[in-house]
């Protein structure tokens, strides 16, 4: 597996020197570099391109993760809104083409963070409804790219169209895309998942990528969240994708990148 590592470790706003970030990445030892949707549209064409360059060069892969704004809920009861989110997917997909990455992960089926549950009303159906009607055009034109979508699961208290690992299964299988796979959060599986090794397993093929934090959400090892188990599920369903650390920058950026890369990478390299 690779172990990745979010560029926000570096940042304070999506706008970054992508480049440096992924130099520092490597510099460390992490095998990626996860970057933001948001990043990925504020960043002009000539940056993305010298990203790529600088990946290519350091044998780096990079990844892109993003959660919608409200105003681009795909999962909308306003049409209008739900188009924008559609059409931020679109964009998103030419932005990746210029770094060269194919997969992107995180809220596309609703927006993030849902901290108003608006949007949930009193027709929660009705939400994932068109919810799964928005997902479907988005996940026809990445297919037509070569593009795999990874849907995050997160915790009740961030969205409400699907929590757990059980509600993303059935979400995907209504869907009926085969580029579209699950992103497994140990963070937010510690709160919603009776056991997370066997939700791995359950999972199996769906899970698409590893997002990683203790159960404190500081960086792997400084806690009590059982990361033997998790890999060992992950070994028992075939998983060789990637593991991306994205924990809190306690207690400084540095100290934790590089206490979670050696916890870490003697599970990815088993």
């Amino acid at each position: 597996m690779e172990y990745g590592i979010h560029y926000a470790y570096w940042q304070h706003e999506w706008k970054a020197d992508l480049a440096a970030a992924c130099r520092r990445a490597s510099a460390l030892g992490f095998d990626l570099l996860e970057i933001s949707g948001g990043s990925l549209l504020d960043s002009g064409e000539e940056e993305l391109r010298e990203l790529r360059r600088t990946a290519d060069g350091l044998g780096m892969g990079v990844n892109a993760c993003h959660g919608m704004s409200k105003d681009c809920d795909t999962g909308s009861d306003d049409p209008a809104v739900r188009a924008r989110g559609i059409d931020t997917a679109k964009r998103l997909f030419d932005r990746m083409a210029l770094i060269g990455s194919s997969r992107l992960g995180g809220i596309l089926y609703s927006y993030w963070p849902a901290l108003d549950y608006t949007n949930a009303g009193a027709e929660p159906a009705r939400t994932r409804e068109y919810s799964l009607e928005s997902m479907a055009v988005i996940a026809d034109e990445a297919a037509s790219r070569g593009i795999q979508l990874n849907l995050e699961v997160v915790n009740r208290y961030e969205n409400f169209v699907f929590n757990d690992v059980d509600g993303a299964l059935a979400y995907i299988t209504e869907l009926g895309r085969g580029n579209v796979k699950l992103l497994l959060d140990v963070f937010h599986m510690n709160i919603e998942e009776p056991d997370c090794a066997e939700s791995i397993q359950k999972a199996g093929d769906k899970v698409g990528h590893i997002h990683v934090a203790d159960s404190d959400r500081w960086y792997p090892g400084h806690a009590h969240y059982d990361f033997e188990s998790t890999f060992k599920a992950l070994r028992d369903i075939g998983y060789m994708g990637a593991v991306a650390l994205e924990s809190f920058q306690y207690p400084d950026m540095e100290t934790a990148a590089r206490r979670s890369l050696e916890f870490i990478q003697p599970f990815c390299r088993k």
